[in-house]
């Protein structure tokens, strides 16, 4: 029991010479220094200083007369008021701590890293499965393949679903949209792009086709850049549809030409509205 009150009050910030002595105290009334040194195995040099340390503390009292005597303070009594002091201690911590803090609570937003497909993979299927109005996809064949059972599950739940992939569509999805992205002839980059019921994302691309970088998150601002994105893509395969021919005449056979720095731009803007980048009067 000696040897677990020590450690406690180690944990207190007691010292090991002062704990072991304010366990001797408590085991007799009144003692000299001497008589500490002796029960308690702390060298004598050290005794007098570690038991002047819990008078200090107000964990002893030094009574008065010849020979100096020591007698422990009741545990009940320094307990109680060692638990007030932390706790005033740490409420005075916490306002200024509170003050110094460089950014609000709240206003920081963890944002999951996802590094290998199927950490990937896992966190697609699971926003998914928690949908239920609509599901936003993109990505490449390979990656969307994976996600077969739980975008048919949605379809199944009455989820509005819209896949825009590369290439040919990874299976068939009755009553789902399937957009083909644009850009037929250019090499597709491993990606993958969740969006469930505008609330939750997953985002991801392989930039060799072997590491991958990717996100999940809740963040408003960031769906929305992707939902962008994708509905970027869905506009660009509507109108590579209507007017392919000259688009590809105008800009090449992979419309790298969209890309090129237009020497003037000369909006027109629609009656009653002002274009992004037309000057406004």
């Amino acid at each position: 029991m000696t040897e677990r009150l020590v450690a406690n009050l180690r944990d207190l910030g007691f010292s090991t010479y002062e704990a072991r002595c304010y366990a001797g105290l408590l085991g007799g009334g009144p003692q000299t220094g001497y008589a500490v040194a002796k029960s308690t195995g702390v060298p004598q040099p050290k005794v007098y200083e570690a038991l002047r340390k819990l008078v200090t503390r107000g964990a002893a009292r030094q009574l008065t007369g010849v020979p100096t005597r020591f007698v422990a303070e009741r545990p009940d009594v320094l307990f109680d008021r060692m638990a007030d002091e932390y706790a005033a201690s740490i409420a005075d911590a916490r306002d200024a701590s509170g003050q110094l803090a460089a950014v609000p609570p709240g206003l920081v937003e963890l944002l999951p890293q996802l590094t290998t497909w199927p950490e990937i993979q896992t966190a697609a299927v699971g926003a998914l499965l928690g949908t239920s109005r609509s599901a936003r996809l993109s990505g490449t064949p390979t990656e969307l393949a994976g996600l077969e059972h739980p975008l048919r599950a949605a379809r199944s739940r009455g989820v509005d679903v819209t896949v825009l992939h590369s290439g040919e569509p990874p299976f068939p999805l009755e009553g789902a949209r399937l957009i083909r992205r644009a850009r037929p002839d250019e090499p597709p980059r491993r990606h993958l792009a969740v969006i469930a019921d505008s609330r939750e994302l997953v985002w991801a691309v392989s930039r060799n086709g072997h590491q991958w970088s990717g996100l999940t998150s809740r963040n408003a601002l960031l769906i929305t850049a992707a939902r962008g994105c994708l509905q970027h893509d869905a506009e660009l395969r509507r109108i590579l549809t209507d007017l392919g021919p000259e688009l590809y005449r105008l800009y090449g056979p992979d419309l790298r030409g969209l890309s090129d720095t237009p020497t003037a731009v000369h909006p027109v803007p629609s009656p009653g509205t002002t274009p992004f980048d037309a000057p406004v009067p």
